[in-house]
């Protein structure tokens, strides 16, 4: 991955600043020394005014009424790793066009993960995307993932950042296929697998061959297949193979006595509404399958059988004890 440059993030600064319409004349002034200082910030601020111009702009008309649209955009765009393809992007002003839309950052959220406009790979709301891999590897991501890539002559690597991904890997003697998330490695050993990038832990589900798995602070498994395994930084949990954790491929969510706040967690990233889910119903234990892509008929069979009462109110669903 390639870092951008400073003068490109100073650059992205200068741009939202002065757009901001709060801009002094003293910036103003700064702005023209920063300028004229070095080639390489005018270079910079070119490459820049020429695409984002016209979606700073309309930034700037939606910050009047949905504040935090400059902030969220500047770090966004400041991002300190970026491949050559999310260059590219910044250069020809697509960051901002993919942010702005008609109703601004919030409905560019809801439809995929901001961390997504950039990445090298990620899914929208709802979404279950397959993609062939240079390498031959046939990947597969669920609704609202984020992977970044860096493959070389050593190794193949994804970096998980958000969701899950099930990967058939392609055969490659002189370089290992890795899986990496923020607890850890998951190395391919001839394999098809998924694996799950969970709020502080991960989920990985061995379906033909066999991975290794290396924690944080070098605690190493090996998996074979149909087994399942939870691992944080420090700690590897094997799982029961009650239910399928990648029965998202299919469409389908497989639940065996898992608390209701795991269950609404899984049905988010298929949801464009807002699921709140009272912490008093939350601990609730669930048990059975529901479809992934009709989120509100899974809604009606939890409240079928449990003591729970689900509410709409036009995005926002209120899901209580009865």
């Amino acid at each position: 991955m390639s870092r951008l440059d400073p003068a490109g993030e100073s650059a992205i600064d200068w741009m939202l600043r002065l757009g901001s319409g709060t801009a002094s004349a003293e910036d103003q002034r700064a702005f023209e020394q920063w300028l004229s200082a070095n080639p390489g910030h005018r270079a910079a601020w070119e490459r820049l005014q020429g695409g984002l111009a016209p979606a700073v702009e309309r930034l700037t008309n939606a910050e009047s009424h949905l504040p935090g649209q400059l902030q969220a955009a500047t770090r966004l765009l400041r991002q300190s790793s970026l491949s050559a393809s999310r260059r590219k992007l910044l250069r020809d002003g697509g960051a901002l066009a993919l942010l702005l839309g008609a109703s601004g950052l919030l409905v560019t959220q809801r439809d995929r993960p901001l961390n997504g406009l950039l990445a090298d790979l990620s899914s929208r709301t709802g979404e279950r995307k397959r993609l062939r891999l240079d390498d031959g590897s046939q990947l597969t991501l669920d609704a609202r993932t984020v992977v970044d890539l860096a493959f070389d002559r050593q190794r193949r690597l994804l970096r998980l950042r958000q969701g899950a991904l099930l990967i058939d890997v392609a055969r490659d003697t002189t370089r290992p296929l890795i899986v990496e998330t923020a607890e850890g490695l998951v190395r391919a050993l001839g394999t098809c697998f998924s694996v799950r990038q969970a709020p502080g832990h991960s989920l990985v589900e061995v379906q033909r061959h066999s991975v290794e798995i290396t924690t944080r602070n070098g605690q190493r498994a090996v998996l074979a297949s149909g087994q399942a395994l939870d691992f944080e930084s420090d700690r590897l949990t094997p799982l029961g193979a009650s239910a399928r954790l990648s029965a998202w491929v299919d469409g389908q969510l497989e639940v065996s006595d898992q608390p209701l706040a795991q269950v609404i967690d899984s049905l988010r990233p298929y949801h464009r509404g807002l699921l709140r889910l009272s912490p008093t119903a939350a601990d609730l234990r669930v048990f059975g399958v529901f479809p992934l892509d009709d989120v509100p008929r899974s809604l009606q069979a939890l409240q079928d059988i449990l003591p729970i009462q689900v509410r709409h109110y036009g995005p926002l669903t209120l899901i209580d004890l009865a």
